[in-house]
């Protein structure tokens, strides 16, 4: 935090494999850091709704807990509503085969403009509860 000389710090999620995440979240806000990225210690955020509840719980304001971990547009307004979450982080992409030149790169992500607009346009016509 001293590091970032005023800036904006955020901590990823390194907090979803530590042995006691509301510890740590403690010790963020503590050591002064804006925002934690986490999927609720669990793979995806979907699975980790409830710790990631708690956690917002737990910080009160004093930090963002934005949460992450294979949000789209088709499960953001479960997440929301499961969490009370603020603050989302989204990947959108789709998996495209990267062959070249007789070389298996195999299977990598690329971004996906259509799930990037879909995701966006889920969150802001997002009404709580609904």
């Amino acid at each position: 935090v001293a590091a970032a000389q005023g800036r904006e710090v955020t901590f990823h999620r390194a907090i979803d494999v530590s042995r006691d995440p509301l510890r740590t979240l403690d010790q963020l806000i503590e050591s002064g850091v804006d925002r934690v990225l986490s999927s609720g210690h669990a793979p995806q955020a979907e699975q980790g709704a409830p710790v990631l509840a708690e956690l917002i719980r737990v910080a009160q304001g004093r930090l963002a807990v934005m949460a992450c971990g294979g949000i789209r547009a088709h499960n953001a307004a479960m997440i929301l509503d499961a969490t009370g979450a603020t603050h989302l982080h989204a990947s959108p992409r789709r998996p495209v085969d990267r062959a070249g030149d007789g070389i298996d790169f195999g299977v990598q992500p690329r971004f996906d403009l259509g799930e990037a607009r879909a995701f966006v346009t889920a969150v802001r016509n997002y009404r709580p509860g609904r």
